[in-house]
């Protein structure tokens, strides 16, 4: 009767599968220097780093491709945004339940360089201070998915 398919999607519909390397995608979405730029390569999935800081013959031989490349091949992976980071520094000390790294964390998100000083507050507080580090890392990966969801990327385990 019937073929047990499902329908497929027109081509600019379907998404593209590539090797996903989360480590190196966490990395690049989680870099917010200025001078610092980040690009998919969606043929084999690399994060590449580009910087005019640490640029050698490699990397600008690498930049010149990308700025040379009309195929779509590389994709500006997004910057972190430090308004959304603060935020979640807000959202993870709202919930802290020790009333004292509670107020530490406040305190440290009140004062001038906030990015600086939440994280040595909780140097003090190993269990905290990984508990932080995995809520951030959870919030960067649910970012990298949407991203690559919106580019019409389907990530697939890298191989090797």
């Amino acid at each position: 009767m019937f073929a047990d398919r499902s329908p497929e999607l027109p081509v600019d519909l379907a998404k593209k599968p590539v090797p996903i390397d989360w480590c190196d995608l966490e990395l690049a979405m989680d870099d917010w220097q200025l001078d610092h730029f980040w690009y998919l390569d969606t043929e084999t999935g690399e994060a590449i780093f580009i910087s005019e800081f640490y640029a050698d013959d490699d990397m600008d031989e690498m930049k010149e491709s990308i700025e040379n490349d009309e195929s779509g091949r590389y994709l500006d992976i997004p910057r972190a945004d430090p308004g959304k980071d603060y935020r979640d520094m807000l959202d993870w000390a709202a919930a802290v339940e020790s009333q004292r790294l509670h107020d530490e964390l406040w305190e440290a998100l009140d004062r001038n360089h906030p990015f600086r000083h939440f994280p040595e507050v909780l140097e003090d507080y190993p269990t905290e201070q990984k508990e932080w580090l995995e809520f951030k890392r959870s919030r960067i990966l649910q970012l990298a998915r949407e991203w690559l969801d919106a580019e019409r990327i389907e990530p697939i385990p890298k191989s090797g």
